[in-house]
């Protein structure tokens, strides 16, 4: 095996791990443990997802920005188009104001998506 079938598996090895990854925190971890691999997950692909309200807390606080990992929501009514929101958007009433939201955990060298049904967001996660 050469280096760049080499480099090709350690990649793939990343993104499944990251993948099976459900706590947020331990994906950030994963990310910044290899600063040159260049990672995407896209959560349609894979079973596994982190819990809400770990994603909100993440995206309201931004506990890792001062790292350059920030964490971004959008989200759409049934018809129509995605829309970036804030964490004020994301409720109505205590009830999830939108049908779909997707949130992004942002590095320099990641992208990690994470889509929800507003069905899968209740009040407990506000």
């Amino acid at each position: 095996m050469n280096g760049i079938e080499r480099k090709a598996r350690a990649q793939a090895d990343l993104n499944r791990q990251l993948a099976h990854t459900r706590d947020p925190g331990q994906a950030v971890a994963i990310i910044q443990a290899h600063p040159s691999m260049r990672l995407h997950i896209d959560q349609g692909e894979y079973t596994s997802l982190p819990e809400p309200t770990d994603l909100i807390h993440a995206w309201k606080k931004q506990p890792w920005q001062d790292r350059g990992i920030t964490v971004t929501c959008a989200a759409r009514h049934a018809d129509g188009d995605v829309t970036p929101i804030t964490p004020g958007q994301a409720y109505h009433h205590g009830r999830p104001a939108y049908d779909q939201y997707t949130f992004t955990i942002h590095a320099p060298n990641a992208t990690l998506i994470y889509r929800y049904d507003s069905d899968e967001l209740d009040t407990r996660t506000e």
